[in-house]
């Protein structure tokens, strides 16, 4: 997997690096929604910084936002935060975030880790 994760109480962060694939980030979401966490979900970061190529269709980009919406049920106030450095990464990550915003008590799409932090750490929550 070009992923890697760490989980914490409260959220989970995935650093997704190489060539990577809209497979890839739904198999990730696959695991962050079956994971039990100890305390509430609060917050998901998806680091996407060292992906080298990025293949998602706007087909993955709509299964990325199903699965996002089915799965405010069972995670309702999560945030999720993604990380995108480069314009395409942050065009797709915009086309997502335009699509789960009303369903999602927090969203951001970031250019920089300092952003996401910043930005979590306004709403009280630590990575």
């Amino acid at each position: 997997m070009p992923y890697s994760a760490a989980y914490k109480e409260d959220g989970a962060e995935f650093r997704f690096h190489g060539h990577t694939t809209g497979r890839d980030i739904l198999q990730a979401k696959r695991e962050l929604f079956g994971y039990t966490f100890p305390r509430e979900a609060r917050w998901s970061l998806c680091d996407f910084t060292a992906v080298e190529k990025l293949d998602v269709l706007p087909t993955e980009v709509k299964s990325i936002v199903r699965q996002d919406v089915a799965a405010v049920s069972t995670h309702p106030n999560l945030g999720e935060i993604v990380i995108a450095a480069d314009d395409y990464q942050f065009g797709l990550a915009r086309m997502w975030e335009m699509q789960v915003d009303s369903v999602r008590p927090w969203i951001l799409v970031a250019r920089s880790r300092d952003e996401a932090v910043r930005w979590l750490e306004g709403r009280g929550l630590r990575i």
